[in-house]
């Protein structure tokens, strides 16, 4: 499976002029050079925030994963939020041991599924990366970002507005297009930034859950990036909520016991 979505993000990353022009993406004569007047593209000045950290284990140091990665770090990066003004957000990246082409390391986006609401829900925080060193027995996390960075990938994992911030002070906005797809655009943005020519204008996204809804959110606004999207692997987004809350409510209402199922609801 992991192979799967590796070849398949390949694929559209080098490039075919058909498919990236039904995804929405540019062709390879320039990056994003067709950007709709009123599209807003991300101006930030200076969107890295500091000096990104390293990305430990549990707080151990000297053990940064995945291990194909020559760095691991969790960067504090600028974005417009869902107020609409710039705010702060954090996003790991994890780039190859291999030297860069003379094009730059293309980037792949992790859009991660469902962890919670908190700031220690997110993934920089709480092992998303890691579990199966601690514990947990699903493997394909921390495999396929290695299997990324081991094929010359960036890969850039946002927590989403919210989650991880540094003030505390910011809610996560669960499953809002808009604030999911700029956090996406601009940890790109800030990436490149941070790298510069390390990295080349080359981005997909591969998104699972809450993150296939972000990464189909991300490539409605991809132009925001300014850079060269490519397109996207969305697996088992959330959508269709409105429908899913109907028939949901309605299996409740026929259940002996729908008071748990009601706050899993309401959760939801």
């Amino acid at each position: 499976m992991n192979d799967m979505k590796l070849n398949l993000l390949s694929i559209m990353l080098v490039g075919s002029g058909l498919f990236l022009t039904a995804c929405g993406g540019s062709d390879d004569k320039g990056d994003n050079s067709t950007i709709s007047s009123n599209v807003d593209v991300n101006k930030i000045q200076n969107p890295v925030v500091n000096t990104p950290k390293p990305y430990f284990i549990d707080g151990v140091e000297n053990f940064t994963l995945p291990p194909n990665a020559a760095e691991s770090v969790v960067m504090t990066y600028k974005m417009q939020g869902i107020k609409g003004k710039e705010t702060q957000a954090t996003t790991l990246v994890f780039t190859p041991k291999t030297a860069p082409p003379a094009s730059g390391w293309p980037i792949v986006v992790w859009a991660h599924g469902t962890t919670g609401v908190a700031d220690k829900c997110a993934p920089s925080k709480n092992r998303l990366i890691t579990a199966s060193l601690l514990g947990a027995k699903d493997w394909s996390t921390y495999n396929m970002i290695d299997s990324f960075v081991k094929e010359g990938y960036v890969v850039v994992a946002p927590d989403y507005e919210g989650l991880g911030e540094p003030s505390s002070n910011e809610i996560h906005p669960f499953l809002h297009l808009k604030s999911e797809a700029y956090s996406i655009t601009d940890a790109v943005v800030a990436t490149k930034s941070w790298l510069g020519n390390k990295v080349s204008n080359k981005w997909a996204i591969l998104g699972h859950s809450q993150g296939g809804h972000a990464a189909l959110g991300a490539a409605q606004y991809a132009a925001r990036a300014n850079m060269d999207y490519k397109g996207l692997v969305a697996a088992a987004p959330a959508n269709n909520l409105e429908m899913i809350e109907t028939l949901s409510e309605m299996a409740l209402a026929n259940n002996s016991a729908p008071a748990f199922g009601y706050i899993m609801l309401d959760t939801l």
